[in-house]
């Protein structure tokens, strides 16, 4: 037994977690009944081999400019060198815990401690994030990831193909496990935005609506029933089914469009098409130009 410890909890500044707001379900707030607009970038990985360094040099430029969100990736990654497979190695990287070196079910412990500091890095500078689990580049057989991803039976994983993931009930054990942890780990963070189940779920190969809507209906409930915060829960980005079940309370697109286009009509456009008739808040995770403006 520990000796008793006492302790004062005092109001702190930043306002406490984000809720859907109450007097109008299409913004959000936080707790203290203000209004947040999230305003900021992807910052989904750090470049060359910076890891923390490249969060030290940006983010505080981000919250100086007034940015307040920044939206960041786990999913798989290891180095494009075959031969070094190391945890936590190569030249862009997000946060990655299973990884081809760590394989399924084995966390990369020091890619899980430089998250532990940007989370720290955005408390201390007012900026919420938001943690994306899976990313579809790991699930398209023609991009090199799919050939390093841990699931791939190639690499002793349960997939023999990327659809294989969402059906197959050990990998669901896997991904909850993951998510309790993430949970446990960073669910401290009164400033962590939303859990986002996927990035652009229906572009993996052999996308299947329903069965994506019941791997999010599962994996939401799971996440509200553990996360005791109850942070959002979002995904991306446009499979309307998923984006309707109870489980999903963020709409979020991704818009990329060309230079010669109207931005701003296309863009209100997108966003017309993309939040009707859900009754939640929306906004892009992801907006830009394609090709050379």
């Amino acid at each position: 037994r520990s000796r008793p410890l006492f302790f004062t909890v005092s109001p702190g500044p930043d306002g406490g977690p984000i809720r859907v707001s109450r007097r109008n379900p299409a913004y959000l707030e936080d707790q203290a009944g203000r209004w947040f607009f999230p305003i900021g970038q992807n910052l989904c990985m750090s470049q060359r081999q910076e890891g923390t360094f490249y969060y030290d040099r940006v983010l505080g430029k981000l919250a100086a400019a007034g940015g307040n969100y920044v939206r960041l990736w786990q999913e798989y990654y290891v180095s494009p060198d075959p031969e070094v497979i190391g945890p936590g190695m190569g030249t862009w990287t997000g946060f990655p815990l299973e990884t081809q070196a760590t394989g399924i079910g084995r966390y990369d412990l020091p890619s899980a401690w430089r998250l532990d500091y940007v989370a720290e890095l955005c408390q201390r500078l007012g900026v919420r994030w938001q943690l994306a689990f899976e990313m579809t580049v790991w699930w398209q057989q023609q991009l090199k990831r799919w050939v390093r991803n841990p699931y791939n039976a190639a690499n002793g994983g349960p997939c023999t193909r990327p659809a294989d993931y969402m059906a197959d009930p050990v990998c669901r054990e896997l991904v909850r496990r993951r998510l309790r942890y993430s949970v446990a780990r960073w669910g401290w963070a009164s400033n962590l935005l939303a859990w986002e189940l996927w990035n652009e779920v229906d572009n993996n190969n052999g996308f299947n609506s329903r069965i994506c809507a019941d791997w999010h209906a599962e994996m939401g409930s799971y996440l509200k029933r553990i996360d005791p915060w109850r942070r959002l829960v979002t995904t991306s980005w446009r499979d309307r089914r998923t984006f309707a079940l109870p489980q999903i309370d963020l709409v979020q697109g991704h818009s990329y469009f060309r230079a010669a286009w109207n931005a701003a009509e296309y863009a209100m456009q997108d966003t017309d098409h993309l939040m009707r008739g859900f009754g939640k808040p929306f906004f892009f995770g992801e907006q830009g130009m394609e090709g050379r403006p």
